[in-house]
């Protein structure tokens, strides 16, 4: 951005913020240790009830992770050209959605895998804690207030 005039904000995001843009976004990363090394997968999920919600194959690594130590949770969205973006962290635990009640109010959220096999195993994120940060270019350099980060719809 060459705009001289543009001052570049670092804001940390609230959180219906945070929810608002993990929910727009179809993929994310879950970011977890396995055998003392770091790992991260790509996963689509879907946002329920302020939490994160996705499918696996029974018996995969991630059914593991259930009820045990906890993740996180990484989503991100950038422009290159503007040069802005954000970033929201959800960590917490992960559960096995077992119940039918739960899995029927989740069935019309269509979470869909995008890698092969059955993923029959609902597994919901459960959040401790949830924060986001942006990087924003605003051209009211004149102004001392803060604007808060409100993303674009």
């Amino acid at each position: 951005m060459s705009d001289e005039r543009a001052v570049v904000w670092v804001d940390d995001l609230d959180e219906d913020v945070c929810w608002t843009l993990v929910a727009r976004e179809p993929i994310g990363r879950l970011a977890f240790v396995s055998d003392g090394s770091p790992r991260i997968y790509p996963l689509n999920h879907r946002v329920d009830d302020h939490s994160v919600l996705f499918r696996t194959e029974v018996g995969s690594g991630l059914v593991e992770l259930l009820d045990g130590p906890e993740v996180a949770f990484e989503v991100d969205g950038a422009d290159p050209t503007a040069e802005t973006g954000w970033s929201v962290l959800v960590t917490g635990h992960l559960e096995e959605v077992r119940e039918t009640g739960a899995r029927d109010r989740a069935a019309p959220l269509e979470v869909h895998p995008w890698a092969p096999g059955a993923k029959d195993c609902w597994v919901r994120l459960v959040p401790s804690r949830i924060s986001g940060r942006a990087i924003s270019r605003r051209r009211d350099a004149d102004r001392d207030e803060l604007v808060p980060y409100r993303p674009a719809d």
